[in-house]
């Protein structure tokens, strides 16, 4: 990793570590309500359209029936701050919507079948914002639109490999890996890697406004996501 990349990087982390430090409720650095602002980041990964709000259409039927009530205000949308009012009222000590507990205690993340669903909507979500990638001139006139993006992307990256190792192999993975599942997830985990250096190289080259390297990087990004889904993603 070159020197600008890992200096990018620091910034991205250490940007992401103070808003959460800023959203962070106040009673204490351990708990429920680490556990709720995890789950409330990952259904605003289901924010196709980056508007910071959650339609309708952008849920889940099933985690539709669970947030319901969450719309304080009737506008058919559901915001961070509703969803984080929801998910801490509906669970004391921290267990939130749709989170179930392993043998022993331990916190299940959003538990049944909405990892799944997390996970599809950030497959979605990435490749909306790699088809907005894919038009773009890469140039001054889409900047902004095109930082949204490859942000949009990275975010996705993230919260999709945060959730695959619940996700059963797609037919042409267990193909290759049969009972493997150690070597499948290693080799998964890696191609969500190569996607997120591909997308930090592409927001390096908009930040400087090199266009030419852009579209290099944009054809890097577009190559890691087609072979993560040819050998890892099954087929609607």
């Amino acid at each position: 990793m070159t020197g600008s990349r890992i200096a990018l990087l620091a910034v991205s982390i250490t940007a992401c570590a103070g808003a959460l430090a800023i959203a962070q409720p106040e009673r204490g650095p351990i708990g429920g309500d680490r556990r709720t602002q995890a789950q409330v980041d990952r259904l605003m990964n289901l924010d196709q359209d980056g508007d910071g709000k959650l339609s309708k259409d952008e849920i889940p039927e099933r985690l539709m029936e669970r947030l319901a009530d969450a719309d304080a205000d009737g506008d058919g949308f559901l915001t961070r701050e509703e969803l984080t009012e929801h998910i801490s009222q509906r669970a004391p000590g921290g267990r939130g919507v749709g989170a179930e507990r392993e043998e022993g205690g331990r916190p299940d993340g959003m538990g049944g079948g909405s990892a799944h669903e997390l996970f599809e909507g950030s497959m979605k979500k990435a490749g909306g914002a790699m088809r907005e990638l894919r038009r773009s001139p890469l140039d001054a006139t889409s900047r902004d639109s095109d930082l949204a993006a490859v942000q949009s992307i990275q975010e996705a990256m993230v919260a999709a490999k945060d959730v695959a190792s619940q996700e059963k192999m797609a037919p042409q993975a267990k193909a290759k890996y049969g009972d493997d599942t150690e070597t499948y997830q290693r080799d998964l985990r890696l191609s969500f890697l190569t996607t997120i250096r591909a997308a930090l190289d592409l927001e390096e080259a908009i930040v400087k406004g090199d266009t030419a390297a852009a579209k290099k990087a944009r054809d890097s990004l577009v190559e890691a996501q087609r072979n993560a889904h040819d050998q890892f993603q099954e087929e609607d």
